[in-house]
């Protein structure tokens, strides 16, 4: 179960490392506890905003060495809290309500088809074999013979005329080199920002009812 609270919430955070009790059973690694806020005979509120913008923000190193422009980022997460007493001395309440907004710049490195394999010329492309060397990745014309006796296009280079309509399409979608690549094999000649899009509303509810001094009744809820 993933739960991660508004801020203005918690009052106490623990976290055990080793030598845990009983009360949490076969749990491993660290226990995390979290403790909401303590219930209260007079009415309290907040409020609270979290932003940032890439304006404030550093280009990060690897879209500096790329060439690649500071991505956008823009982060908004606010929202308010309400509690207090439904009788004092027994009842009591707590609920919070936060949005959260987040555009945040994720890099992606990828292989695409060059300018010369676009138009069918594959003389330099590469593969490693198994020792790590560059060795020709060749092209068979499936025309040439049998399956495992066809022979490689003439120089490793398609035809114009042998082109698929339906393939070319396909490599008109990927999108163009901007990067050199690996020297040897040309690999991972494209770098981009991009930006992943996270939004979302949480909200938290508890009501406490103290029946006795030992004695104590709790109703809490989070989405």
């Amino acid at each position: 179960m993933y739960y991660q609270p508004s801020v203005e919430v918690i009052q106490e955070f623990k976290v055990a490392n080793n030598s845990f009790s009983s009360e949490f059973g076969k749990q491993r690694g660290n226990c995390a506890q979290r403790a909401h806020e303590a219930r209260r005979n007079q009415f309290h509120g907040s409020g609270w905003w979290f932003g940032q913008r890439s304006g404030l923000d550093a280009n990060d190193f690897f879209s500096n060495s790329a060439g690649l422009a500071r991505p956008t980022h823009k982060h908004d997460q606010y929202g308010g809290l309400l509690s207090g007493p439904i009788k004092k001395e027994k009842t009591f309440f707590l609920f919070d309500l936060e949005r959260l907004q987040d555009r945040t710049p994720q890099q992606i490195s990828g292989t695409v088809p060059t300018l010369a394999e676009r138009g069918g010329d594959f003389s330099q492309t590469m593969y490693a074999d198994e020792n790590g060397n560059p060795v020709p990745n060749l092209i068979y014309d499936p025309l040439s013979g049998a399956p495992g006796a066809r022979t490689p296009f003439a120089g490793n280079i398609i035809p114009q005329e042998r082109f698929s309509q339906i393939g070319k399409g396909v490599a008109a979608l990927y999108p163009q080199p901007n990067q050199t690549g690996d020297p040897d094999l040309g690999t991972n000649n494209f770098r981009q920002n991009i930006v992943g899009d996270v939004s979302g509303y949480q909200l938290d509810a508890k009501v406490d009812h103290q029946i006795s001094d030992s004695h104590a009744w709790r109703f809490a809820t989070a989405t």
